[in-house]
């Protein structure tokens, strides 16, 4: 489940409900917003949100 390391081109993603992969978590999700320097991102389908370094974006599954 997930990388061991970073992506090496995270993605910043600025619209909401953009679809990224976070790297961390092995997950696609709908990107939500930023707080405090952290990415909230959502199951595409609905859920529960959680939140990730910017380091862990991508919008590509490598």
């Amino acid at each position: 489940m997930g990388w061991a390391a970073p992506p090496s081109e995270p993605y910043r993603p600025s619209t909401p409900g953009e679809r990224v992969f976070d790297a961390r978590s092995g997950r696609w999700a709908a990107f939500m917003g930023w707080q405090h320097g952290r990415a909230f991102l959502r199951p595409p389908g609905g859920g529960i949100e959680w939140d990730t370094e910017p380091r862990w974006i991508t919008n590509t599954e490598q």
